[in-house]
This record gives C-alpha cells, sequence and structure tokens, in this order.
C-alpha cells in the first residue's frame, strides 16, 4: 500500500512525491533544456560556461544565433528560362536564337558556358 501524501501537519509524507504522476509527457527535462536566448540574452562569459558545462547545447544555441540558410535558386530561373517549355535540345536552341542576352556562346554544335573555351 502506498503512503498518504500528506502528513498531519499538511507537509508530503516520507517517500511521497510532489508529483506522483511524474513530468507530463513533451516537457523536456530540466537539465537537457535549451535556454532561450532571444527571451533571455546571456553575456558572454556565461554563454561560454554554459557550453563548457553542457556541449550538446552548443549546436540549437547556435541555431538560435545564426541566420537560416538562404532558400536556392534554380539557375534556370534566375537567367529567365522557362524550362517547361524546352522538352528538346532543338526546342533549348530556338529559345537560345530568339533570346540571345542568354550567358551562352556557341552555334549550332551545342551551347557551352562562357569562359570554357571553344
Amino acid at each position: 500500500m502506498l503512503p498518504p501524501a500528506w502528513d498531519a501537519r499538511g507537509r508530503f509524507a516520507k517517500g511521497s512525491s510532489g508529483n506522483p504522476s511524474g513530468r507530463p509527457r513533451g516537457i523536456p527535462h530540466p537539465k537537457r533544456r535549451v535556454p532561450d536566448l532571444a527571451a533571455r540574452p546571456l553575456n558572454a562569459q556565461a554563454l561560454s560556461e554554459l557550453i563548457d558545462r553542457k556541449p550538446d547545447l552548443l549546436r540549437p544555441l547556435a541555431a538560435q544565433v545564426l541566420l537560416a540558410p538562404l532558400a536556392s535558386i534554380d539557375p534556370a530561373e534566375r537567367l529567365g528560362i522557362d524550362l517547361s517549355s524546352l522538352r528538346t535540345v532543338e526546342d533549348f536552341r530556338q529559345d537560345r536564337r530568339s533570346n540571345p542576352s542568354l550567358p551562352f556562346k556557341g552555334g549550332e554544335g551545342g551551347a557551352q558556358p562562357e569562359g570554357l573555351g571553344g
């Protein structure tokens, strides 16, 4: 049988916990919780000491500070080429003739980027 939760004075009885069902799911262990640097910024020394004590927090803390990587831009989109209309090499050559501002040179023998010889 389990001991009663409180003793006669209203305090927790010996061997009885204040939270009998434990920590709720989804709540991280306090010692593993990553501090929110935006809500509570740390000075350089405190941050250094934290990382020395808990090196596994370096990556999550760096993710808060560093900028997110920029989305990559499709090279064809950047050059203004609509790939949905190009199905064959001949389609590309025809588009090339109609849009000579593209950074390619070469004739019927094939297109090649500028600066790579030929």
